[in-house]
Parts: C-alpha cells; structure tokens; sequence
C-alpha cells in the first residue's frame, strides 16, 4: 500500500520493539478507526463497502454526466485487452478452465432447455438457449469489461419463461411477441441503470442479502436435478425401474467422481501436488465424460432418455441450418401479431420487476467474482 494512502505508526510486538503498521483507513482519527474494526465482525455490509470496491463503484458527476461508469470501466480495462487475450490466456490452468466452463455451461443450458421446453409445450428450447448462449457468452467475453461472469440461462430465467408463457395464454398474445417486447423493455431499464451508474448502490446491500439471492437462484437447480430423478420412478411403468434406477446410479457417479476429485486438493498424504491439483482442476469435466460413457454401458438392454437438439435436417449440420424448437421462423413479427398491443403493453410492465431482478443478479455476481480472496490484479468493474 502506497504511503499516501494510509497512516503509518508504532506500535510494540511481542519482544517490546517497535514496528511500524499501516491504518487502512487515513481519512478517520484513532477513535473512528478502532469502531470500525471493532464493527468489522458484526457489519455485513462491510464486506461489499470496503475500499476494494471503491475503484469500480465511484460516482462520475462529471460532463456528459451519464455513462460514466460505463466509460471508466473501458478506459481502465483497455490497457489489459492485450494481455488477457494473449499473455496471460495461455497456462495451464486456461484448458482446466476453459472446461470447466464449457461444461457448466453447456449441461445446464442443455437442461433448462430440455425444461422451458416441456413446460412451453415446444414453442421454444435447447436450440434457443444453446444459440443465445453461444452469442451472448462470446459477446460478453470479448468486450465485456469483467470476463469473470459468465452470461447463461439459468433456473431464474426458465421460471420466467415459463409463466410468459402462461400469461401469452391467458390473454391470447403469441408468446414470442411478449417476449420480445419483454427484452426490449430489460434492454431499455439495463442501459438507464448503466447510464446512471445505478450500480454502484449495490454497494449498499450486506451479505445476508447476497446469501438469500444466492439460495434462491441455486435452489432452482437443486430441485429441479431432484424432481428429475424422482420422477422417473414416478413416472415408470409396474415393474419397470430398470431406467430410473440407471439414472439414479448416473447422478450418484456424477456427484461422487466431481467431489472426490475436488477433494483431492487437501488430500496431501495421497498424491503428488501436481497430479492431485490437475485431477481437482478436471474434476467436473472428468464426471462428465465419464457419466456419459456410463449412460451407454447397457446399450439398448436399458432406455436412456437423450435429448435432440437439431431434428428435422438433411445435409451437413452447422449454425446455418438450425431449427428452432417449434419450427417458427427466427424473426418475430412484434408488430404483425395476434394482440400485438397487449403485448407490446404487458411486455413493457413485466420487465420492470424482471430488470430488478437481472440488477441484483448481475451486481451480486460482480462482486463475488471481485473480492479480495479471488487476488485479482487488474481492477475491479460493474
């Protein structure tokens, strides 16, 4: 810490002599500083108020007094565009990584589209999600200023989706005209709050909040792995439980390969470093193949559920020729449709509290992706 920044003084160690210590607060007197210590254990919100934030979370009053947070987090982050795509990309950590991601990615966007896709009766399902997914990832990543969050559907959103749909239903709009209008409707909140630097009042919220947000969000994903396999034996036919005990036995090897070997990285007495930390780095992407492979142990002796992404194409398959879910053209006629006013008009209200939701998402996210204890060496950016 630069001295300009902080207090320095004396203070006596264990043998007597002093030593010198450095106040991480210069801007308060002794008394200030020892209440803020002394609250450090029972103020939550410090955790999301300390100066660490402070780089990316700072007000800009300044002319043209609108995205001004938004042009700061650019101008701080340009200098590392180089070194991030080439001179810190390539180490052995990236393909560990890149993995890893890949398939967290990828099997939950797989599922949720399987998901939407039954409780919208087809309209809309892993062909949409895979190829929002794959445009909206990529987009974020090369230009977004924090490439640690990662852009994906997710249980939330499904939920949303979902009672669109229901609504679509209710008062008999098309539900892809209600849902565009509904994202234009975000996409107009999400670039006001950005504008405004609305961000930086996440500042505000303490870690209890981020605790709730986070238990709902991960609920999602729970429940729905546990309804799916519980309602296969549901589900099965009298004396049929061949399938759903194999699925059962699948998620089981998934949970026990993907933390046994991320437990390996404690496990000092068993393996050398190197290969216990490689084995924990590919942990999930080992439970992943190897779960896959399982599924095809029996053959055709035992059904297993598998999901079509694509159907219904000749030739060679590539982006050009995929299908979306229900056959529908890609382009949504918002204007032309059935009811396109009510649309319009719903679609406009139903993103306000969709947009909060996104706000505390997105904000929460950003701060776990940039505590102190992810020892990040280039800034911090909302």
């Amino acid at each position: 810490m630069d001295s300009s920044d902080a207090q320095i003084g004396n203070v006596a160690n264990e043998d007597g002599m002093e030593q010198k210590f450095v106040s991480p607060r210069p801007d308060l007197d002794d008394d200030e500083e020892k209440n803020l210590i002394n609250r450090q254990g029972d103020d939550e919100s410090l955790f999301f108020r300390d100066d660490y934030h402070k780089e990316g979370l700072k007000r800009f009053p300044e002319f043209p007094y609108v995205f001004g947070g938004v042009v700061d987090d650019y101008q701080r982050r340009l200098p590392y565009f180089k070194s991030d795509m080439i001179d810190d990309a390539f180490n052995r950590k990236t393909p560990a990584a890149a993995l890893m991601m890949f398939l967290a990615t990828f099997c939950s966007t797989v599922a949720l589209g399987s998901a939407i896709s039954r409780a919208t009766n087809g309209q809309i399902g892993i062909s949409e999600y895979l190829l929002m997914n794959g445009i909206a990832g990529i987009t974020h990543a090369i230009l977004g200023c924090q490439p640690l969050l990662i852009l994906r559907p997710t249980g939330p959103i499904t939920l949303m989706l979902t009672q669109l749909y229901s609504l679509s239903l209710t008062v008999s709009c098309d539900f892809f005209t209600l849902v565009a209008w509904t994202g234009i409707g975000i996409g107009i909140w999400m670039t006001i709050i950005a504008a405004t630097e609305f961000s930086r009042h996440v500042a505000m919220l303490t870690t209890f909040a981020h605790d709730v947000f986070a238990v709902f969000v991960s609920s999602i994903y729970v429940v729905d792995g546990v309804t799916g396999v519980v309602g296969r034996f549901i589900n099965a036919s009298s004396g049929e439980t061949a399938s759903p005990v194999f699925a059962l036995t699948i998620t089981v090897w998934l949970i026990f390969v993907a933390f046994s070997l991320t437990a390996l990285r404690s496990a000092r007495h068993l393996l050398p470093a190197s290969l216990r930390y490689t084995l924990a780095d590919y942990a999930l992407g080992i439970a992943t193949i190897t779960g896959t492979c399982l599924s095809f142990a029996y053959g055709s002796a035992v059904a297993v559920d598998r999901l079509e992404v694509i159907s219904g194409v000749t030739g060679p398959v590539g982006w050009h020729t995929a299908t979306t879910t229900s056959g529908r053209d890609w382009v949504i006629p918002i204007f032309t449709s059935p009811n396109a006013g009510i649309a319009f008009i719903l679609g406009m209200v139903v993103s306000i509290p969709i947009t909060i939701f996104f706000y505390f998402d997105q904000n929460f996210s950003s701060l776990l992706c940039q505590t102190e204890s992810m020892e990040l060496s280039k800034g911090s950016y909302y």
